[in-house]
């Protein structure tokens, strides 16, 4: 119930950016420098990627809630959540240089590399039947994936110039 209020206020803040940056009111200073922490790092293109940063942090922090006793769950959900992410961050470019880009691509490279070396280091014997639901979630991923960059070609190559 406590952080609802302040992922009102990030997500309120990041629609109205751009309004509030054409306003010349104190108010809408105001209300800038107070939201100044979800944007500052972020080229202009991409401000709106200090929401994404906090939902990604949100949901890796609410998977070892959701599947407590399941470590195959668990590994498979937090793999997911990072290889989306990482995606999305060298797609979008969203840090103001390019060895901030870089050097995000590759801490998502190493989180999911100790990831996969704790998933070798588990006991997941025991978790048989996990590993059959991830794999259905996995390439339900995948081929989701697969189907709208697909998509996301064809609408391209579609456009008029």
């Amino acid at each position: 119930c406590i952080p609802l209020p302040f992922t009102v206020f990030a997500v309120y803040s990041c629609f109205r950016h751009k309004a509030l940056l054409l306003d010349s009111s104190v108010a809408s200073f105001r209300m800038l420098q107070t939201s100044r922490f979800l944007w500052f790092r972020f080229s202009h293109e991409c401000y709106y990627y200090g929401l994404l940063q906090l939902l990604r942090n949100f949901l890796l922090s609410i998977v070892p809630i959701f599947a407590a006793y399941d470590p195959v769950v668990q590994i498979g959900c937090m793999a997911l959540i990072i290889i989306v992410f990482l995606v999305l961050q060298a797609y979008l470019q969203p840090w103001r240089t390019f060895e901030a880009n870089l050097f995000d691509t590759g801490t998502a490279a190493t989180i999911l590399g100790a990831l996969v070396c704790a998933a070798m280091a588990s006991d997941l014997q025991a978790y048989q039947s996990s590993f059959t639901s991830m794999a259905i979630i996995v390439v339900f991923f995948f081929v989701s994936l697969l189907l709208g960059a697909m998509g996301y070609v064809v609408v391209t190559l579609s456009a008029p110039d």
